[in-house]
């Protein structure tokens, strides 16, 4: 089976990383808000809800477009142990991530991340695209609600859960040691996979 796995979020924590540089950087006090206080206003996922084109620019230049923010993501609790097992199980697994396009180093730092946490022999595993329904596989793990190109896409999405997706209908996992579960309903249930 084809497997596609969502970077951000999914496999590397950036919405923790994120966070920790609203508060380092002291952009609280410029109205950007924290995963937790977006949860209590309901606006999850989008990060410049109610920020000015100039508070915008600066988070913009200054936490998503920093050099070494993708590199420095730590790892999901239990992602690498997944990946590994579905290898191990002969799935063909493949990294499918989408880059911030404006970023000089979003790309670069993406594959440094998967070279020290996977190894080299992921980087060749490793798709950057903003358009992830051009990419053949049966299942995609993402936690985006609208991922682009779901509606011409193959695979199936598994729900990586998270904030912005909660309640949402769909497949879904909330932990890696349960990313055989869909794929089991999916195979129970005739629905095309492998």
């Amino acid at each position: 089976m084809r497997l596609l796995v969502d970077m951000d979020d999914c496999i590397a924590q950036w919405t923790s990383r994120f966070d920790e540089l609203v508060v380092e950087l002291g952009f609280q006090e410029l109205g950007v808000k924290t995963t937790a206080e977006q949860i209590e206003t309901e606006v999850v996922f989008d990060k410049f809800h109610g920020l000015t084109p100039e508070v915008s620019a600066r988070v913009l230049e200054e936490i998503f477009n920093r050099d070494g923010f993708y590199r420095n993501l730590e790892p999901i609790s239990g992602a690498l142990d997944a990946l590994a097992e579905m290898v191990a199980e002969g799935h063909d697994v493949t990294l499918l991530t989408a880059p911030w396009q404006g970023s000089y180093s979003c790309a670069s730092d993406k594959y440094a991340w998967v070279d020290e946490h996977l190894g080299r022999e992921w980087t060749y595993k490793t798709i950057l695209t903003n358009d992830k329904g051009r990419v053949t596989g049966d299942v995609l793990y993402d936690d985006r609600p609208a991922v682009r190109g779901a509606e011409y896409a193959e695979w199936t999405q598994v729900y990586f859960s998270a904030p912005h997706n909660a309640g949402l209908p769909g497949l879904r996992i909330s932990d890696w040691a349960d990313w055989r579960e869909p794929l089991k309903f999916l195979y129970d249930s005739g629905r095309r996979v492998g």
